[in-house]
């Protein structure tokens, strides 16, 4: 085993989140953290009623559910803690694809954290501050690490879901348990790289998808149990140039001084992005632009000769596939996903039904759609994740728009109502309007909040 390649980065990022307290916390993060909090709340309570996620919770309890420790969003059942996480994390990447996003790594962050925060917190009777400063603790591991592997990682076929995500959820747990100690976190982060997975192959177009983020809040819960117990897993599971986690996910050599930048100096978690359309993040500024030129010109489908979509390397060679069958694949379609903005002049969950999916007018369309890796605007990914449309209507109209940061995007950010309102529409149908209303004013003070079970026992409110 050689020379690490950045000595001492894991012990320095464990030291790091060891020390991390509520006090550490400026006013304008722990005001972010319950934004997100929230966003992840209404995407994993309507992920949690989608049938693969239905099948997934059957097989859990059949297998033993265990303790009743821990709330299982979109029912009233309480599981084990691990149960919990995994379920709900699940839940969470399945609304489809309203869940927080990092554009470094196309990860996301809020699916492997809060779960985790959430199960273990519960069970141990957490307080409001305690979740706060987890919640910040896994969003900086899964930003830091995503952000060193960056896109190399995914063009190999590691998805941040399952990869990144293990890291955040294993300290966010570690957190909310108390585990204290530079070597026992450690153990954490080594326990958790110990358990990463991730491979795209089996997931892309597939129900396999959704299970990438329960699997990593479920293993990081695991990791940080295990810490806790005294299991150790040395100190260089993220920079060791043999077997560490960013070596073997990294082909072109993983930025160590990006995953070290500003440690202890500056947060990441204002860098996320939230989601106002259900697909990848990845296709939302092609979505947003063609959304405006449909606005802006009342177009219909029948005034559309072709479409142009221009963009950067990923979403043109990996997001172009047409004619989706099934809700995953369409989120991820961006030739589906701008034939649907067209038609229906929205992309939110009723695209996303098996007749939609189907529908002759935006098959139709979809034909016409042309992917196009624009030099341009693959220089500015992934800092941006750009796209231009040019639509070319019937009577010889050129039409164009170019999107550079996407409504939700940290450079043109959703505001507290314009989240409250996003959860609103998505726990409709669910949790009862008391509860609504409850969930929304705990969160918004969650640091007065003694105990988080205040917090699940609102979410276990459910229409009957």
């Amino acid at each position: 085993m050689g020379e690490s390649i950045q000595p001492h980065a894991t012990r320095r990022i464990a030291g790091f989140i060891d020390s991390l307290t509520y006090a550490d916390l400026p006013a304008e993060i722990i005001g972010q953290a319950k934004r997100l909090l929230l966003d992840y709340l209404g995407a994993g309570l309507a992920g949690g009623t989608r049938p693969h996620v239905v099948k997934a919770r059957e097989i859990s309890l059949r297998l033993g559910g265990g303790n009743e420790q821990s709330t299982v969003l979109s029912t009233d059942l309480r599981v084990a803690m691990d149960r919990a996480a995994f379920l709900n994390g699940v839940a969470g990447s399945s609304t489809p694809q309203l869940d927080d996003v990092c554009k470094e790594s196309l990860g996301h962050p809020g699916v492997g954290t809060h779960p985790a925060v959430l199960a273990v917190g519960e069970a141990q009777g957490s307080s409001g501050q305690e979740a706060l400063v987890a919640i910040v603790a896994g969003y900086e591991l899964s930003w830091r690490v995503g952000a060193a592997v960056g896109l190399d990682a995914f063009n190999t076929g590691w998805h941040p879901r399952g990869g990144c995500n293990v890291f955040a959820a294993a300290v966010a747990a570690a957190k909310m348990l108390g585990l204290r100690g530079e070597d026992t976190y450690c153990a954490v982060l080594g326990l958790a790289g110990n358990q990463a997975a991730g491979l795209i192959s089996a997931c892309f177009w597939h129900d396999a998808w959704y299970l990438l983020s329960g699997h990593a809040s479920q293993n990081g819960v695991y990791a940080a149990l295990l810490a806790q117990a005294g299991y150790t897993a040395g100190d260089t599971v993220l920079e060791d140039p043999y077997g560490g986690y960013c070596n073997v996910v990294c082909t072109d050599g993983a930025d160590y001084d990006r995953l070290m930048e500003g440690l202890g100096e500056r947060f990441e978690l204002p860098f996320t992005g939230q989601k106002v359309h259900s697909s990848s993040a990845a296709t939302h500024a092609a979505v947003d632009a063609t959304l405006a030129l449909t606005e802006r010109y009342d177009l219909r489908p029948d005034d559309v000769d072709r479409i142009e979509v221009h963009t950067y390397q990923v979403a043109a060679e990996t997001l172009g596939k047409k004619h989706p069958d099934r809700h995953v694949h369409a989120a991820m379609s961006i030739p589906y996903l701008v034939s649907a903005a067209i038609t229906d002049r929205q992309v939110s969950l009723p695209q996303f039904t098996a007749e939609k999916l189907a529908a002759p007018g935006v098959a139709a369309l979809q034909d016409r759609v042309e992917m196009i890796l624009d030099p341009e605007l693959d220089a500015m990914a992934p800092k941006h994740l750009p796209a231009r449309v040019v639509i070319v209507t019937r009577d010889g109209r050129t039409l164009s728009e170019q999107v550079v940061a996407a409504k939700g995007d940290p450079d043109n950010p959703l505001t507290d109502d314009e989240t409250a309102e996003k959860f609103r529409k998505l726990s409709a149908g669910i949790l009862t309007d008391a509860a609504i209303d409850d969930v929304i004013a705990i969160v918004g003070r969650l640091e007065q909040v003694d105990d988080l079970r205040e917090l699940t026992t609102a979410l276990r409110d459910i229409q009957r």
